[in-house]
C-alpha cells in the first residue's frame, strides 16, 4: 500500500490533470497518461487490494498489496496505478508496500488508475480500498493523577486515569533520569517505568552512564539556520515550492502537511539536505521534484493563460 504513491506494478509521477488554486495562481497538472494503443493502462480492469481488512497497532507495520490486473486476473506492468490514503491515523510506505499506523482510528487506503475510456472521449477512474483500523499501543500501567492523600466518609471526589503504553513508559522513564541524574541503584530503582528486573540486571551500567555524561559539556544544538531571514527571491521560491506540495497532497488525497511545513521547505532553500521531505515516501511523492525545480530542471510555463509545471 502506499500513502499516495504510485503502487508497485507502475510507479510513476505521471500526473492526472488537476487544478489547484495557490496565493493566487493556477497551477496546472499535464495528464501523463497518453492514448496510444499499447497504454498499459487500457488493459487493466480492475484495482487488486489484498489483504481486504488491515488491523495494526500504532507504530508496527503491515503489508499491503496493490496491484493493476487485467480482465484475467494478471498484474498489468507499467500501469500508471496512485496509491493513496485517506485521513492521518495511518501512512503507506511505499518502498516496503506497508501500512503504518500512526494514531488510534480508522481509514482507507487504496489504489486508483485515471484512463482514457476506451471506446469514447473523457477518462475513467478504476479504484479499490480497504479499511485500515489502527490500534492503539497495548497499555502497560494505569496511574491516577492527583489523587487526593486522604478522603473523609462521606465525601466525593472525582479521579483521573491515565493509561500507558510501554513506549511511553519508557520515554517518561529516560525524561525522568536525564532530570535526577541517579548516581545509584537505590536512586535508580525509584524512577517510575523501570521494572525490577531492569535495575537488578542493567542498574549499574545505567548509573555508570549516567555519571559519565554528566561530567561532559552538553553539545550546542545544531544551528541549521532557523533564525537565517529568507531574502525575497528565496521566498518566492518557497511560495512555489508550497505550490508543488498542495498539488502532490491534491493527486495523493493528502494533506500537504504531512509531506512537509512551509518552515522545512525554507530550510530545503537554504541549504538543509536532511529535511523528512528528501527521505523515504515523502522523497517519491515530493521531495524528489522538490529537489528538480530547485536544481533548475523543472521548468513554469504559461499556456493558454495557465500556469503549468513541466519536467
Amino acid at each position: 500500500m502506499k500513502r499516495t504513491h504510485a503502487a508497485p506494478a507502475s510507479i510513476s509521477f505521471a500526473l492526472v490533470a488537476a487544478w489547484l488554486a495557490v496565493g493566487g495562481f493556477a497551477f496546472l497538472a499535464l495528464p501523463g497518461t497518453g492514448l496510444a494503443q499499447d497504454n498499459p493502462d487500457m488493459r487493466v480492469t480492475r484495482i487488486a487490494v489484498n489483504p481486504d481488512t488491515v488491523r495494526v497497532r500504532v507504530g508496527e507495520r503491515v503489508r499491503v498489496e496493490i496491484t493493476a490486473v487485467d480482465e484475467d486476473g494478471n498484474p498489468v506492468q507499467g500501469a500508471d496505478l496512485l496509491a493513496y490514503s485517506n485521513g492521518a491515523e495511518a501512512s503507506f510506505d511505499p518502498v516496503a508496500s506497508e501500512v503504518v499506523g500512526i494514531s488510534p482510528g480508522e481509514t482507507t487506503v487504496g489504489g486508483r488508475i485515471r484512463r482514457p475510456v476506451p471506446e469514447g472521449p473523457g477518462f475513467q477512474t478504476l479504484r479499490a480500498s480497504v479499511t485500515v483500523i489502527v490500534l492503539p499501543r497495548p497499555v502497560e500501567r494505569i496511574e491516577i493523577v492527583d489523587a487526593p492523600p486522604q478522603l473523609y466518609v462521606g465525601t466525593r471526589t472525582r479521579l483521573q486515569a491515565q493509561a500507558h503504553s510501554a513506549a511511553r513508559a519508557r520515554d517518561d522513564a529516560m525524561i525522568d533520569i536525564s532530570r535526577h541524574r541517579p548516581a545509584s541503584l537505590d536512586a535508580l530503582g525509584k524512577i517510575r517505568g523501570l521494572s525490577e528486573g531492569l535495575v537488578r540486571n542493567s542498574g549499574n551500567k545505567i548509573v555508570e552512564l549516567v555519571r559519565e555524561a554528566t561530567g561532559k559539556t552538553p553539545l550546542p544544538f545544531p544551528d541549521k539556520g532557523k533564525h537565517t531571514k529568507l531574502s525575497i527571491d528565496q521566498n518566492a521560491l518557497v511560495d512555489v515550492m508550497m505550490a508543488l506540495l498542495r498539488l502532490s497532497g491534491e493527486q495523493n488525497n493528502l494533506n500537504p502537511a504531512v509531506l512537509a511545513t512551509r518552515k522545512q521547505l525554507e530550510m530545503l532553500v537554504l541549504g538543509d539536505q536532511d529535511a523528512a521531505v528528501l527521505h523515504g515516501w515523502r522523497k517519491q511523492l515530493v521531495g524528489k521534484q522538490l529537489l528538480e525545480f530547485l536544481n533548475g530542471e523543472l521548468r513554469l510555463s504559461v499556456s493558454d493563460s495557465r500556469l503549468a509545471i513541466e519536467q
